[in-house]
């Protein structure tokens, strides 16, 4: 009588079936956090205004009653906005903002990065920086000081 082996495949294809799970289950936690980090932040981070830039001086200004140190405001169809503090330690925001939308911050020293110039207005700590030409990709630092941007 001859003796029943088990098959040495069948320990290699449970171990593939259960790292095959593992693997979908750490997929599927990193999208759920990387969703819920996106819907946190562009509500939390922007400040967008649905109706366009606000003539107000209280919508445009700080709590402090100075202007903000960065406002921008989409006035084209779309523009992928980029600002975060120097060094990139902090982005602050990182999506394409539709017509009519506004980002405001107030950080003492930001980079920012726009790509289409002509499609947007920009404003350092209340000043209008003059306007890109459309297309243009533009990237400058605006700070508080007082300084104009470079």
């Amino acid at each position: 009588m001859a003796r029943h082996r088990s098959d040495p495949r069948g320990g290699a294809r449970i171990t593939l079936a259960v790292t095959t799970v593992v693997v979908a289950l750490a997929l599927l936690a990193v999208g759920a956090y990387a969703l819920f980090d996106a819907l946190n932040t562009k509500s939390g981070a922007t400040d967008a205004a649905s109706g366009g830039a606000s003539s107000s001086s209280s919508a445009n200004s700080s709590p402090s009653g100075r202007p903000p140190v960065l406002m921008i405001t989409v006035t084209g169809k779309q523009c992928d906005i980029f600002v975060s503090t120097p060094g990139n330690s902090d982005i602050l925001v990182n999506r394409t903002f539709q017509h009519g939308e506004t980002f405001i911050a107030d950080q003492p020293r930001l980079q920012v990065g726009i790509s289409d110039g002509g499609a947007v207005e920009i404003r350092v700590n209340g000043v209008r920086r003059p306007a890109g030409k459309p297309g243009q990709q533009l990237s400058f630092v605006a700070t508080n000081d007082g300084s104009k941007p470079t």
